[in-house]
Protein backbone atom coordinates (compact mmCIF):
# COMPACT_ATOMS: atom_id res chain seq x y z
CA UNK A 1 0.00 0.00 0.00
CA UNK A 2 1.26 3.42 -0.66
CA UNK A 3 0.17 6.44 0.98
CA UNK A 4 -0.08 10.50 1.45
CA UNK A 5 0.26 12.08 4.43
CA UNK A 6 -1.69 15.60 4.75
CA UNK A 7 -0.02 18.46 6.30
CA UNK A 8 -1.61 17.25 9.68
CA UNK A 9 0.30 14.16 10.13
CA UNK A 10 3.78 15.18 12.38
CA UNK A 11 7.10 14.40 10.49
CA UNK A 12 7.67 11.82 13.52
CA UNK A 13 5.25 9.81 13.12
CA UNK A 14 5.78 9.48 8.80
CA UNK A 15 9.60 8.89 9.90
CA UNK A 16 8.73 5.59 11.64
CA UNK A 17 5.90 4.61 8.71
CA UNK A 18 8.62 4.46 6.56
CA UNK A 19 11.31 2.98 8.97
CA UNK A 20 8.45 0.13 9.09
CA UNK A 21 8.54 -0.02 5.40
CA UNK A 22 5.46 1.13 4.44
CA UNK A 23 5.73 3.91 1.31
CA UNK A 24 4.68 7.31 2.75
CA UNK A 25 4.63 10.39 0.28
CA UNK A 26 4.38 13.62 2.58
CA UNK A 27 2.26 16.66 1.05
CA UNK A 28 4.69 19.19 3.06
CA UNK A 29 7.49 18.04 1.21
CA UNK A 30 6.14 17.69 -2.09
CA UNK A 31 3.63 20.85 -2.14
CA UNK A 32 3.16 22.69 1.37
CA UNK A 33 0.12 24.95 1.94
CA UNK A 34 -1.69 22.57 -0.47
CA UNK A 35 -5.82 22.91 -0.09
CA UNK A 36 -7.67 19.53 0.83
CA UNK A 37 -9.07 19.26 -2.95
CA UNK A 38 -5.64 19.12 -4.52
CA UNK A 39 -4.48 16.41 -1.49
CA UNK A 40 -7.90 14.24 -2.73
CA UNK A 41 -6.71 14.87 -5.96
CA UNK A 42 -2.87 13.61 -5.87
CA UNK A 43 -3.63 11.13 -3.52
CA UNK A 44 -6.21 9.39 -6.07
CA UNK A 45 -3.86 9.81 -8.77
CA UNK A 46 -1.37 8.17 -7.78
CA UNK A 47 -2.96 5.95 -5.79
CA UNK A 48 -2.30 6.56 -2.46
CA UNK A 49 -4.21 6.58 0.56
CA UNK A 50 -4.64 9.81 2.62
CA UNK A 51 -2.99 9.48 6.10
CA UNK A 52 -4.93 12.84 7.98
CA UNK A 53 -5.97 13.40 11.68
CA UNK A 54 -8.04 16.39 10.80
CA UNK A 55 -11.58 15.57 11.02
CA UNK A 56 -13.00 18.29 9.84
CA UNK A 57 -11.62 16.18 5.92
CA UNK A 58 -14.83 14.02 6.84
CA UNK A 59 -16.92 16.49 4.80
CA UNK A 60 -15.18 16.75 1.90
CA UNK A 61 -13.86 12.81 1.87
CA UNK A 62 -17.17 10.85 2.97
CA UNK A 63 -19.95 12.99 2.93
CA UNK A 64 -18.95 14.39 -0.55
CA UNK A 65 -17.79 11.10 -1.70
CA UNK A 66 -14.45 12.01 -3.09
CA UNK A 67 -12.00 9.83 -1.09
CA UNK A 68 -11.70 6.92 -3.64
CA UNK A 69 -8.22 5.63 -2.81
CA UNK A 70 -9.20 5.97 0.69
CA UNK A 71 -8.62 7.58 4.24
CA UNK A 72 -7.15 6.48 7.65
CA UNK A 73 -7.66 8.98 10.37
CA UNK A 74 -5.51 8.95 12.72
CA UNK A 75 -5.47 9.96 16.15
CA UNK A 76 -2.75 9.93 18.48
CA UNK A 77 -2.74 8.88 22.29
CA UNK A 78 -0.90 11.07 25.37
CA UNK A 79 1.85 9.66 26.17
Amino acid sequence: MKFLADESIEAPVIVVLRADGLEVTAIDELAPGSKDPAVLRRAEAEKRIRLTNDKDFADLAFLQRTAASGVVLVRMGRF
